[in-house]
């Protein structure tokens, strides 16, 4: 998860000076044997304590005695007050361990439970945790290391003004809810907390418990520290995983109990007195609005880009975006884990793939739509070309019977003047009853072609409504209602018949072609 990537990516801190481990390893356990017997225990404790450290931490388990010695390991039990041991609470009977009898009268007891995640890796420590059987609060060892440690600065733990976290000094701790950061519906129980782990390598001071006893160790070594003692042997299995633990490059790393500890006081310690950042969460409906800006600013982002008309350029920008987006958001979330915020980087960039995803699907939808109504257009008008040309032909074939009708009339009409004149020229040749007779003729003649012309102008003026001269240029082109146009004339070819016949009754019946109506 990316809360562990930005653990691995972060810059290694420095050694912390203010903590020592003293490690049982697997020379030791070769040595002084498995568990240590009561006696060489007593010896380190009391070389440790011959260091003047502020305060020890015993991370072994201690509820029996083991071989000779319990005697000298009682008393220096009751004559070293700043020794903290202590207890697994947490289980069911027969899954606790009880502390050293000793220390428990004493109270100098703390909890050496620990929560894992699902995952088996470790990220949260117990800052105060119940003791099943009887209710009572412990602090964990780490936490309780940390508060002694402080006391000598006069820096106790109070509740926060709103009386629902610690606080320590400066430094506000606060219980983990079961949907903070990454975290789902976790089972979290008592006061828990993000521990802000060390990088495995170089984070604390470490010797035998060999060079303890044999004096193999610097001088003042343990003055004014935090000294804690466990196993650090591989055969023992008091190992976990951390955040550092699983990379791509790497086998996965493990920390010993002792160090998990360790790194609890540690991260106390050091957002008290060094001013080094915990981590911590921000509200849930801050973190809602947070991943919906994301997702939101993507939407925006990737909708002014659908004007683009080639499908593969618009989702190689709208891909690049997401990317860009990602990217920001991931350089943006470590420099705020950096400060010790944990923001909800996989939510968001979840967020964003997402509205990627739905508007993507909107643009195509909207693309494709646009494309049919291109297409539909384009039957249109492929049909209203078509409509043209029958329309020229058919115009062509009525014009030119007309315009011959049209040419006779003028030879008629010039034949009938001529004609004319010539009987004038020999009417003193003819009778007058002749003359008379032929001018009657002439006279019919003249009438009858001038009603074939006035009949030839009516279907020339038909046949330029029904047939207009159209222009072919796509561009000019305005379509008409070739319906409409055809009824109205029809209409009056029907009135015309109408009144010269009045025993004509003609009945008008149309099935239009809906599909080549004029387009609004």
């Amino acid at each position: 998860m990316a809360y562990d990537w930005f653990f691995q990516l972060r810059p290694i801190e420095p050694i912390d000076e203010k903590i020592v481990i003293v490690g049982m390893d697997e020379r030791d356990i070769r040595k002084y044997g498995h568990p240590i017997s009561d006696r060489d225990l007593a010896r380190v404790i009391s070389k440790i304590k011959a260091g003047n450290p502020k305060v020890i931490g015993l991370n072994i388990v201690r509820d029996r005695p083991v071989r000779e010695g319990i005697e000298e390991l009682n008393e220096v039990f009751a004559t070293t007050p700043n020794l903290i041991s202590v207890e697994k609470v947490v289980g069911e009977k027969g899954d606790t361990i009880a502390p050293p009898p000793e220390l428990a009268n004493r109270k100098q007891i703390a909890s050496v439970d620990v929560a894992v995640d699902s995952d088996g890796v470790l990220r949260r420590g117990f800052f105060a945790i119940t003791r099943t059987k009887d209710g009572v609060i412990f602090h964990s060892l780490g936490s309780q290391l940390a508060i002694s440690y402080l006391e000598a600065y006069g820096i106790n733990p109070t509740l926060t003004p709103d009386e629902v976290g610690t606080q320590i000094g400066k430094v506000s701790l606060y219980p983990l809810l079961p949907n903070d950061g990454g975290y789902q519906n976790l089972d979290v129980w008592d006061f828990q907390f993000l521990v802000n782990f060390r990088s495995p390598t170089q984070s604390f001071k470490k010797v035998s418990f060999s060079q303890v006893l044999t004096g193999e160790i610097e001088t003042n070594l343990f003055k004014n520290k935090i000294v804690m003692l466990g196993m650090t042997a591989v055969s023992i299995k008091d190992e976990f995983y951390t955040p550092f633990s699983h990379s791509l490059n790497n086998p996965p790393k493990l920390i010993h109990g002792v160090e998990v500890q360790a790194n609890f006081a540690s991260d106390l310690l050091g957002a008290v007195l060094d001013s080094r950042p915990t981590i911590k969460v921000i509200p849930d409906a801050v973190e809602y609005v947070f991943i919906f800006i994301w997702g939101l600013g993507t939407a925006v982002a990737v909708w002014k880009v659908r004007g683009i008309k080639n499908y593969l350029i618009l989702f190689s920008i709208v891909f690049g975006i997401v990317i860009i987006l990602v990217l920001t958001l991931y350089y943006g979330s470590f420099l705020a884990f950096l400060q010790g915020w944990w923001l909800p980087f996989v939510p968001s960039v979840l967020s964003m793939v997402g509205t990627s995803t739905l508007f993507s699907g909107l643009i195509l939808w909207e693309k494709n739509q646009e494309l049919e109504r291109l297409q539909d257009r384009l039957v249109f008008e492929k049909k209203q070309l078509e409509l043209v040309k029958v329309a020229e032909d058919a115009g062509h074939e009525l014009r030119t019977p007309v315009q011959s009708i049209v040419y006779f009339l003028d030879l008629s009409f010039e034949s009938l003047e001529e004609i004319r004149k010539e009987l004038e020229k020999q009417s003193t040749k003819l009778s007058s009853e002749f003359l008379v007779n032929l001018e009657t003729q002439i006279e019919f003649f003249r009438e009858y072609l001038q009603r074939i012309s006035r009949n030839n102008l009516r279907i020339k003026k038909i046949a330029d409504e029904l047939f207009p001269n159209f222009k072919r240029e796509e561009q000019n082109f305005v379509p008409i209602d070739i319906n409409k146009l055809v009824e109205l004339n029809t209409k009056e070819v029907i009135a015309v018949k109408c009144s010269q016949e009045k025993n004509i009754a003609i009945n008008l019946e149309t099935d239009y072609d809906l599909s080549i109506q004029e387009k609004g």
